[in-house]
């Protein structure tokens, strides 16, 4: 099967033996104990408990999962984002859906993008080492053909262009993909195997966005690990970062796409930066 990608992505694995060493900017020197060779305990450090305590699926409204707040970008339409329970989020792209407001559009600067997310609005330091966790399902329906498709994502604030850490689909299959400047992207997973509708995937993230000596990323998928990466990641010592999830395709898909995605949980080490 013929793969499409985002414009520059290369097939090769991680270049990962790189030591954690000291960072150029003066942060916090994480050790190689702290970057957990075993997936990270739920309970570790500041944590989320993944609970929906306030909803609206309105766009540029705000949610709160586990007391962190999240802003909703869809297309407001009634399928876009509904919560099932009060631990669940479920996100739906159909064609044409584009997130626009005040201050952008997907369908005027992005491109055509088609977009249900939501990003939380608390923002990590370069240096900080962040566990994100949760479960994800997509909806039994017809296969993917968007040219990309990101499912989850840390993005930054300040440099322009795609984030430096994504779950992908190309096709029915998964990737992670991670660049170490806008418009350098390495893929570091790819699985062989389709992705199964209707069942839920447990994921497990940790990063430390740095340089070569710094930065490092681990994943699990279901308790396996399926990422062990050591060298450069994400946008410089002077960046922050936040975390995306939903549905966030390029233009041109006929078929709607449906996400769920339960138990989200975050943890910061050092804590994160204070809310403005």
């Amino acid at each position: 099967m013929e793969f499409i990608a985002f414009p520059g992505l290369v097939f090769a694995n991680s270049g990962g033996s790189t030591p954690i060493g000291t960072s150029s900017a003066g942060a916090h020197n994480f050790t190689a104990a702290e970057l957990t060779q075993a997936e990270p305990a739920a309970t570790a450090g500041t944590v989320t408990d993944g609970a929906i305590s306030s909803f609206s699926s309105a766009n540029d409204s705000t949610i709160m999962i586990g007391g962190l707040r999240a802003h909703v970008q869809n297309a407001n339409q009634s399928w876009s984002l509904t919560s099932p329970d009060t631990r669940t989020l479920r996100f739906e792209v159909r064609s044409g859906d584009h997130w626009s407001n005040a201050a952008w559009s997907d369908l005027l600067n992005g491109d055509g993008a088609e977009r249900s997310e939501i990003d939380l609005q608390s923002l990590y330091k370069s240096g900080a080492v962040i566990n994100v966790s949760y479960r994800f399902m997509i909806e039994a329906g017809p296969k993917n053909t968007s040219p990309w498709l990101v499912i989850g994502q840390f993005h930054q604030t300040k440099a322009r262009g795609s984030p430096p850490f994504a779950v992908a689909m190309y096709g029915e299959h998964m990737y992670i993909i991670i660049r170490d400047r806008p418009g350098k992207e390495k893929d570091i997973y790819a699985d062989p195997s389709s992705i199964k509708r209707g069942q839920y995937y447990s994921m497990s993230i940790q990063v430390k966005f740095g340089d070569m000596t710094n930065g490092a990323l681990n994943v699990w998928r279901d308790g396996v690990k399926i990422v062990s990466y050591r060298g450069a990641i994400g946008y410089g010592a002077d960046e922050t970062y936040y975390w995306k999830q939903g549905i966030y395709r390029g233009r041109g898909s006929a078929e709607p796409i449906a996400v769920n995605y339960k138990d989200l949980r975050v943890t910061a080490v050092p804590s994160e930066l204070p809310q403005e």
